[in-house]
């Protein structure tokens, strides 16, 4: 597909933003069939927009045959009555299982690490992701995923793709990703809910508060009951407290 085209195609979505944020790809990653059996490739353009593509007609198994743009996803600050930062100078990208980390300049010696990912909305009828960053030391050179053991292995034989995370994160290691910067090596870690909940309860020692709270909102009883129980049932570097925290919640 021409770039020209893409560029094209792609703001049609808006008609309102700058065709220069579709521009100049600087990523670009196969994937895998455990996590789409419509999707096949994504690409990544400087300004953090999203571009998902399918190779085969009507998103059908088997080899690749077309390249056909799919879905547009716009980055964070745009689309938004009150505009937050804008990535504007991507330089690394990474994508693994729905989650979606960019590095961007924030400072002359301090890069921006963005994680999107739609965790938290597993079953929401419409596309939503929840944005987290955190700063990091030094100009970012690569960005890379850790490979998963489990990844694949998860398929039923009435399944095309892996579930989501919320269903499997007791058997599913935590996601970690590789950042080689101009200051060394840093290995960063996304927090599955059920982490974030031993999170909030280890920082509140247990107390009600409103993140907690918060948290309890956002994921509904049920899920929250069943992330209490793998606490429970799970040996954690909190030990007997964050059981005992676990067990009050409710």
């Amino acid at each position: 597909m021409p770039a020209d085209r893409l560029v094209e195609l792609a703001s049609m979505c808006s008609r309102d933003l700058d065709k220069n944020i579709f521009k100049q790809i600087v990523r670009v990653s196969p994937i895998l069939s455990s996590e789409s059996c419509t999707l096949h490739m994504l690409a990544v353009s400087q300004s953090g927009v999203r571009f998902y593509f399918t190779t085969t007609e009507n998103g059908k198994i088997g080899r690749p045959t077309l390249l056909s743009l799919v879905h547009v996803r716009l980055p964070p600050g745009y689309g938004q009555s009150m505009l937050s930062s804008r990535l504007t100078s991507v330089h690394a990208a990474c994508h693994r299982e729905g989650s979606f980390l960019f590095c961007s300049p924030l400072r002359e010696d301090v890069d921006m690490l963005w994680l999107l990912d739609g965790d938290s909305f597993p079953f929401c009828a419409s596309l939503a992701e929840m944005q987290h960053g955190v700063e990091i030391s030094g100009r970012t050179w690569a960005l890379e995923s850790v490979p998963d053991e489990t990844s694949g292995h998860l398929l039923g034989s009435d399944l095309r793709s892996e579930p989501p995370l919320i269903l499997c994160q007791h058997v599913k290691p935590a996601p970690t990703f590789v950042l080689l910067t101009a200051q060394g090596t840093s290995i960063v870690t996304k927090l599955r809910p059920v982490d974030q909940l031993e999170q909030l309860l280890v920082d509140s020692s247990g107390s009600d508060t409103p993140a907690l709270r918060t948290f309890f909102q956002l994921y509904k009883a049920h899920e929250a009951c069943a992330m209490c129980l793998i606490l429970i049932c799970t040996p954690a570097p909190g030990g007997r407290a964050v059981a005992a925290w676990t067990c009050s919640c409710g």
